[in-house]
């Protein structure tokens, strides 16, 4: 309880010490809440150390908010931290509570949070995805401010549980446009639950961080002279405020101490004041409590042990009182100012708390905690608090306890909150269980891990898989372990494994030898050793597709068509086929997905995009950091191919960040690396290109991360006209993949071309290029002949094959290949002096590459345009076909009828978002009104 203080400026005003010189922060906190009821979301962090005041500032802003506003409080605990959602349940249980508005609330896009409201035990009728639930929690919030401004308020943001830290950082991405403010607590010097989340929070957009000064010795002076005396002498209060250091609740505390001792306020008490120095509050806690009974001191204790909003049943018993000593005891901890004076049982303050807390010895701590959980399960408690408090306690062999802890893992994975899962299941496996249950206790464990850890994850389904007898879960075991082999950069291991289970899974069991074949196969992409011998689907009589792992081995076998000589009519329906039904995108975590996708982005087919669209909206609901990232990762190498660059760097920044959340350095940063620099090349970024390429990776040499890696090296070598390195790195590059002979994939001639013709030896180039020329019209897709085209025609200066490569490409999804051909055959024309015939072609390539950022082909068109004698038109390219896939797939949706709210809910991005896009698709097709949405796309 703090006390009351009076106002310097008003001798009536009575408000808590913590708010004196407090006026700076009170006018940020009203200026944040005024722009968030006009729509303009906003976050304020109050950092500043323990005491500085940072609770009271909190709960004043919340006295001053009127019934219009929605507002919900929470405090986290640092015994909660790995409760799963504990924060978020704090905020909107309270709202939820009544049956009828709990339906109404957590229904549409907000219903994938149910599962975080579940009753203990409760069960889900599917596990949530952590993304799911996030997304559904951003969905209550935004319906809650629908109806008007929505304040939350999170007390001591570093004790927060992973799971809800990680909505509050998802939420503070998204204020844009919500009338929502949110006011957190941020002490320094903690080390918190989970310090990147914490510093993703402090950097989000809306974020402002207000970090609490101390007071000033005046105001110290003020609240010294107002609990000693109006008398007390200017040395007494200047040694007051440097023993507290100007902290509110240190300065309370040692007043409280000094008058307890009837210290009178003079410059000869001086060294009083500094007897009881800085740690006031440890200090004067337990002096407290000494002078107390011992059932005060044993009920203090079991409150410490138990955490803030403690049953006083549960207390009493585990203080070794019965319940009327232990109400008794309550009394003279409030009146101490220790304890909170209303029930549910806790401290005035987290020093308090740690006070009492830190006073046990370690040993007394740990089995206190063993025996709270034991108090808690005897007295039906909620099972997470049980858990709770088993994480904190010594393993001690009991069965019951590792059954108690998986459980509660496996509880938190089915409300999306893998953090806590896999910290519930860590500590049951270190219980240890019983050995019947290890098997199946470790591969719950790597599953979960697999979501957020792949190296975490391989170690214990490994040692599952040594560990299961039962068949079906042995397989689901290897085909999870066998992915994350692949992902950590471990393909040889990976390949072995699908070698043993198949030897041991029944020559019968199609489905499962289909997908462990599948696998084998793959990991050649991977920097693993080729598989010489023919797929079953070249051997196989009859069709295939029936299963699931024929459904993956059809996609490998579209992916080896692709690279090896086959043509698009022999590749896209055996890819086509293999997504037919949509089962393989929610049964394989995106992995064989991506390789039945990959042919059909060569092929220039507009299917791959909704492959990838409908597999990232798939990865949401399940909440798999690795499918995100991986989704994300070939989403954007499929919108880099059609040009879309802005969009593409979005998606590859996406997928850059998931990896480091799940915390892979190897295959998935040369692959990120690779896409990302292309990108930034392509927008004329020759400097960010080359600095993306020099991130360190331990991607295997061969795998497709090291072409890919490779090419972007040696695009950017000619970009920059080193030429000789250039041919260099050519000569490795088609040597490693002298086996790819698609030059869709494997573009070595081409290259090498280029380098040559930056030498001037033009013959060696164009020959080069007429011997690519076949193999691409082999291969068939517009973009791979029409870019050989237009190189061919640039060599030969063949105004013929530059018009046929602009014919075929403008048939192709790849835009910026498209503004290629046109800016080749302008300049053609320009030089042979046809200006006016070469301003067209050439304006049409300025307005393409504009649209997209492609800088280097728009300053080029430019100055050709000049030398033409013409300029640029000043409008920027318009039509269907200027709009990006982003603005094209909200285009679509808003014309089939949707809400922006509908559009917003479906693609997991904000209503701003939509909006913002929308706006951009009216301006480029020319129209005012949703209503003219239809006719004008089906005008492009």
């Amino acid at each position: 309880m703090t006390e009351p203080t009076t106002s310097a400026a008003d001798p009536e005003v009575r408000r808590p010490d913590g708010l004196v010189d407090r006026e700076r922060d009170l006018a940020v906190l009203e200026a944040a809440s005024a722009r968030a009821r006009t729509g303009d979301g906003a976050l304020v962090v109050l950092e500043g150390p323990a005491g500085i005041g940072k609770s009271a500032l909190l709960a004043t802003l919340r006295d001053q908010l009127d019934a219009s506003v929605t507002t919900l409080r929470a405090r986290a605990g640092d015994l909660e931290q790995d409760f799963p959602f504990g924060v978020v349940r704090q905020l909107f249980e309270g709202l939820l509570a009544d049956p009828a508005v709990r339906e109404r609330r957590l229904d549409g896009a907000a219903a994938t949070a149910a599962p975080v409201f579940l009753a203990p035990g409760a069960a889900a009728t599917e596990e949530a995805g952590a993304f799911a639930a996030l997304h559904g929690l951003y969905w209550l919030t935004a319906d809650l401010a629908s109806d008007g401004p929505v304040v939350l308020l999170v007390d001591d943001l570093h004790w927060c549980d992973p799971a809800s830290l990680r909505f509050l950082v998802y939420l503070a991405r998204r204020l844009d446009g919500l009338p929502v403010l949110l006011v957190g607590t941020l002490r320094t010097g903690e080390t918190g639950t989970d310090a990147h989340l914490l510093a993703e929070l402090l950097a989000a957009p809306q974020t402002e961080t207000l970090t609490l000064a101390p007071l000033t010795p005046t105001a110290t002076a003020g609240l010294v002279r107002e609990r000693l005396g109006a008398d007390a002498d200017d040395a007494f209060c200047v040694a007051c405020h440097d023993a507290s250091g100007g902290n509110p609740l240190l300065l309370r505390q040692l007043l409280r101490a000094l008058e307890s001792d009837r210290v009178a306020p003079t410059a000869e008490r001086v060294g009083a004041v500094l007897e009881v120095g800085p740690r006031a509050v440890s200090r004067t806690v337990l002096l407290r409590l000494a002078r107390l009974d011992a059932d005060a001191l044993a009920l203090a204790r079991a409150v410490a042990l138990l955490g803030d909003e403690a049953d006083l049943g549960v207390a009493a018993e585990l203080a070794g009182l019965d319940r009327a000593r232990a109400a008794a005891a309550t009394g003279p901890l409030a009146r101490a100012e220790i304890l909170r004076p209303e029930l549910p049982l806790g401290f005035v303050h987290p020093l308090v708390r740690d006070a009492v807390y830190l006073e046990l010895p370690a040993g007394e701590r740990a089995d206190g905690h063993a025996r709270a959980a034991e108090i808690l399960r005897d007295h039906g408690a909620d099972p997470r608090q049980t858990a709770g408090q088993l994480l904190l306690s010594p393993p001690r062999a009991v069965d019951w306890v590792a059954d108690e802890l998986h459980a509660a893992g496996l509880d938190a994975a089915t409300r999306g909150a893998p953090e806590s899962a896999v910290a519930h299941l860590r500590r049951a496996l270190a219980e240890p269980p019983a050995a019947d249950r290890r098997g199946r206790l470790l591969f719950d464990l790597g599953r979960t891990e697999a979501l957020s850890d792949g190296f975490a994850a391989v170690e214990h389904l490994s040692a599952a898989l040594e560990e299961l007898r039962e068949p079906l879960v042995r397989v689901q075991t290897a085909l999870a372990l066998i992915r994350l082999l692949i992902l950590v950069n471990r393909p040889a291991d990976a390949q072995q494994l699908c070698r043993r289970m198949l030897a041991e899974v029944p020559a019968d069991d199609v489905d499962v030898r289909s997908s462990l074949e599948a696998f084998e196969r793959i990991v050649a992409f991977f920097g693993g050793p080729p598989v010489l011998t023919p797929s079953s689907f070249e051997t196989r009589p009859g069709p295939m597709g029936a299963t699931v792992g024929e459904k993956r081995l059809l996609a490998v076998a579209a992916l080896e068509r692709c690279f090896t000589g086959f043509g698009v009519q022999d590749v896209v329906p055996v890819a086509l086929e293999a997504l037919d039904g949509g089962v393989l995108i929610p049964a394989d975590d995106t992995f064989l997905t991506i390789a039945a996708a990959i042919p059909l982005v060569e092929a220039d087919r507009d299917e791959a995009l909704a492959v990838f669209d409908e597999a990232l909206a798939d990865a949401h609901r399940r909440g798999s950091q690795f499918a995100v990232l991986g989704v994300h990762l070939w989403r954007g190498y499929t919108l880099l191919r059609r040009g879309d660059l802005l969009d593409a760097q979005a998606s590859l920044e996406r997928a850059d960040a998931g990896n480091r959340d799940w915390g892979d350095d190897g295959v998935a940063v040369a692959y990120v690396a690779a896409m990302m620099s292309e990108v930034r090349r392509e927008l004329g970024d020759l400097a960010g290109a080359a600095q993306v390429l020099d991130r360190p990776h331990g991607a295997p040499p061969g795998g497709d991360a090291m072409r890919l890696h490779d090419g972007a090296r040696i695009r950017l070598l000619l970009a920059d006209r080193r030429s000789e390195e250039a041919l260099e790195a050519i000569d490795r590059y088609a040597q490693m993949l002298q086996a790819l002979t698609n030059p869709a994939w494997n573009p070595w001639r081409s290259m090498r071309a280029e380098a040559l013709a930056q030498l001037g030896r033009t013959d060696e180039a164009r020959a080069l290029v007429e011997e690519e020329l076949p193999i691409a019209r082999a291969w068939g897709a517009p973009s791979t002949v029409g870019r050989t085209l237009r190189q061919l025609g640039e060599l030969r200066r063949d105004e013929g094959l530059l018009r046929e490569a602009v014919a075929l490409l403008t048939t192709s999804t790849q835009r910026i290949e498209h503004a290629r051909a046109l800016l080749a055959l302008g300049t053609l024309l320009r030089r042979e002096r046809r200006p006016a015939e070469a301003r067209d072609p050439l304006r049409e390539a300025h307005e393409l590459a504009a649209a997209r950022g492609a800088t280097p082909i728009v300053d080029a068109a430019r100055a050709e345009l000049l030398a033409s004698g013409a300029r640029p038109r000043a409008t920027a390219l318009s039509g269907v076909a200027s709009l990006t896939a982003s603005e094209r797939r909200v285009a679509d949706l808003a014309a089939a009828g949707r809400t922006n709210r509908d559009i917003a809910q479906e693609l997991y991005v904000t209503q701003k978002t939509v909006e913002v896009h929308l706006s951009s698709t009216y301006r480029k097709l020319g129209i005012g009104s949703r209503r003219e949405l239809v006719g004008a796309l089906a005008d492009g």
